[in-house]
């Protein structure tokens, strides 16, 4: 019983995802164009503008709370103003997720390696030599999303020494950087994606590509090597407990 026990434990543990995404609480941003979100399958939490809530003032820590009048939502996407998020912002943003929330962090013109890095410990850096608005082509790396992205108006990319430190790169800039990357922290997710949600003209069914990867589970919650430890000890232990049997 207690083999077993174990095993559905970790087999419990691998089949978390992070994702699926639909409602989301949009933070400090540029205005989204909803038509294009809505067809990627997201929508804003009720009462949201389309540049989202504020994020200084307490304003995101009363929403995480419960507060505001925002309803459910399944992820909260810090927009390019990241830069407004006081200490305590921060503070109610990281412990959403590690307290199992999905956070989601936008392209913010160059500010957003040393939001990442101050606020979760990573050491990227911004790429550089590349062109923001110039649709650059975009390969998937790992997940379940679009096969390709474009590059639009206001995206933004990283690159890092270590990249285990990332979790899973999703996306690749095909001339450089990376474009998505997903990383367990906690009993959460954090997203970081390189498009900062800007209507800059861009085609719509391009932007809904960006939007469906919130929606469709194409970011998934990457099982723990912990938990993959665990399944292969629960096998390896109830394969010797069937050899003494016989």
């Amino acid at each position: 019983m207690k083999i077993k026990s174990l095993l559905l434990g970790a087999f419990a543990a691998l089949s978390i995802t992070g994702a699926q995404a639909a409602v989301i609480l949009y933070v400090s941003g540029h205005d989204i164009n909803t038509t294009a979100a809505t067809a990627g399958g997201v929508t804003l939490a009720t009462g949201v503008s389309t540049s989202g809530i504020s994020a200084s003032g307490g304003a995101l820590g009363v929403a995480l709370a419960g507060g505001g009048g925002y309803g459910a939502f399944d992820a909260v996407v810090i927009g390019e103003n990241l830069g407004g998020m006081d200490a305590a912002a921060r503070t109610a943003f990281t412990s959403y997720i590690s307290s199992g929330g999905h956070g989601v962090v936008l392209g913010a013109h160059g500010s957003e390696a040393a939001f990442l890095n101050s606020t979760f410990g990573l050491s990227v850096t911004e790429t550089s030599g590349f062109c923001s608005y110039c649709s650059d082509p975009i390969s998937k790396v790992a997940g379940s999303g679009p096969a390709a992205l474009l590059g639009l108006n206001g995206s933004w990319f990283l690159d890092d020494a270590d990249e285990s430190e990332l979790g899973t790169v999703l996306y690749r800039r095909d001339a450089g950087g990376i474009a998505a990357f997903n990383k367990n922290i906690g009993m959460g997710t954090l997203t970081w994606l390189a498009w900062d949600f800007c209507d800059c003209g861009e085609p719509a069914a391009e932007q809904t590509k960006w939007y469906s990867l919130l929606a469709t589970g194409a970011i998934e919650r990457v099982p723990e090597p912990g938990s993959v430890a665990l399944v292969g000890v629960g096998l390896a232990a109830l394969g010797l407990r069937r050899r003494k049997a016989a």
